[in-house]
């Protein structure tokens, strides 16, 4: 038996060397799968495509990922979950086997990159703040208004600040602009206040923020920076899950249509507003950097 399974994988090893395409995706797979089975290297075999036995051991490992993460679901009794597949740019909400939302996404850029996690998404918040994290204060958003200055001026730097919605705090206590030497500050300068960003179009966080708490501080939420989904690789955050549009996943967990979202968001007093959603949504950040459609196997 052993015998004949291994020229079984043989010949099988060398259709998948030839340019002729005699065998099916899954059938290569599946020699792979048997050939790991019995221990056989197949990169010994004369005349094997290496570049191909790489790109179909990518696609076997992928399926494996994938399979894992459905039986995981299975277990865990979850028949409804968001799943952000960095690789892919996109995120989707599953509901009992369908896929009811589905929507372009911005992951973090290199050297901030969005970390792979699950957990559960528990509220959402209209017309957030955004109380910018020390870091991205120190290397964002202090550095840009200090190129302000020095490029445009002083009074262009207040400007940029009042209409950006910047707001800085020392404890409870709020600090006017016009009090901070924001020019002795550097990259490595240790901020003595803490910056708020205030609710509104400019805001970087948009419209509605995804809450689910985690030890990363990562979250999923609108931009204003709309453009950046007509890219095709998309990661320019700073480790956040940007959405294209919120508004469709928002109706989607609290069972409303998108025009009760839109009259929470254009309330007059423009003010944040938490909502508990009435079933919590688990979450999924996966990176499956091999992506199966309609129009084939897509490798990252």
């Amino acid at each position: 038996m052993e015998t004949t399974v291994r020229q079984f994988l043989l010949a099988i090893l060398i259709l998948i060397s030839s340019s002729t395409n005699a065998l099916t995706v899954e059938d290569e797979i599946y020699a792979l799968q048997v050939a790991r089975e019995y221990q056989i290297d197949f990169m010994t075999v004369t005349g094997v495509n290496a570049k191909k036995i790489s790109t179909l051991e990518r696609i076997s490992h992928n399926l494996y990922q994938r399979i894992d993460f459905l039986k995981a679901r299975v277990e865990a009794g979850e028949t409804r979950y968001l799943l952000v597949n960095k690789s892919e740019f996109y995120m989707e909400v599953i509901d009992n086997g369908q896929i009811v939302v589905r929507e372009k996404v911005i992951i973090g850029e290199p050297g901030r990159a969005t970390p792979e996690f699950s957990d559960i998404i528990k509220y959402i918040v209209i017309n957030p703040y955004w109380n910018v994290p020390y870091n991205l204060a120190r290397k964002d958003v202090i550095p840009k208004i200090n190129r302000i200055r020095n490029k445009f001026g002083i009074d262009q730097m207040y400007t940029s600040i009042d209409e950006g919605g910047y707001r800085f705090f020392n404890s409870d206590m709020e600090i006017n602009p016009h009090d901070i030497d924001f020019s002795q500050y550097t990259l490595r300068s240790k901020l003595p206040f803490k910056v708020r960003q205030d609710p509104g179009s400019h805001n970087s966080l948009g419209l509605i923020k995804f809450v689910f708490p985690n030890k990363y501080n990562v979250y999923i939420h609108d931009t204003p920076r709309k453009g950046l989904f007509d890219r095709d690789e998309r990661r320019f955050s700073s480790g956040c899950v940007r959405l294209q549009n919120p508004i469709n996943l928002a109706a989607y967990l609290l069972n409303s249509g998108t025009s009760d979202i839109l009259d929470m968001i254009n309330n007059p007093d423009n003010s944040a507003k938490w909502i508990k959603i009435p079933e919590p949504l688990p979450i999924h950040i996966v990176d499956w950097t091999i992506t199966v459609t309609d129009h084939g196997v897509i490798l990252d």
